[in-house]
């Protein structure tokens, strides 16, 4: 997580995945990423700590490959 250093402004939510297969399961990862940001409530904790608004990033790395998505944080 990247907390704001002053209430107010915007916070992000990272979770980074390793896929170690295709393109498929790089997007397998990512999917899984965003999912577990949402189910495990880290939103909340940045909100909490006062963060307007809360990004999520998902990560997923193989090998060389990384892909990014954004998505809802929940």
């Amino acid at each position: 997580m990247i907390r704001p250093a002053q209430p107010g402004r915007p916070g992000v939510v990272l979770e980074l995945k390793v896929a170690r297969a295709p393109r498929a399961s790089l997007d397998r990862a990512l999917d899984e990423a965003l999912a577990q940001i949402r189910t495990r409530g880290y939103a909340a904790e940045l909100r909490a700590s006062g963060a307007v608004p809360v990004h999520a990033l998902a990560v997923a790395f193989d090998g060389k490959v990384v892909r990014v998505r954004a998505g809802e944080p929940g």
